[in-house]
């Protein structure tokens, strides 16, 4: 994962991409009271957001860099690979 061309801005789209180490594929996992997880970019200060608010649910939704408020869409569950 990375934030695409190392953007600073709102809304930068998160892809995959092949591992290279630079700042943008740098994050920092923040562990809620839940046991969920806030992913925050160390590049940018912002956090892993779904497009879409809090309604965004279901498969393939894009992830973007946001400021972190809490919603629950920038909140996720971490769970081993099998």
């Amino acid at each position: 994962m990375e934030i695409r061309d190392n953007s600073l801005k709102d809304h930068a789209s998160v892809p995959q991409n092949e591992a290279s180490g630079k700042d943008n594929q740098l994050f920092t996992l923040v562990q809620e009271t839940t046991g969920n997880y806030r992913i925050i970019s160390r590049s940018t200060g912002y956090g892993f957001d779904v497009l879409g608010d809090v309604k965004a649910v279901g498969d393939k939704m894009p992830v973007i860099v946001y400021p972190t408020s809490g919603a629950t869409n920038q909140v996720f569950k971490l769970i081993e690979g099998k």
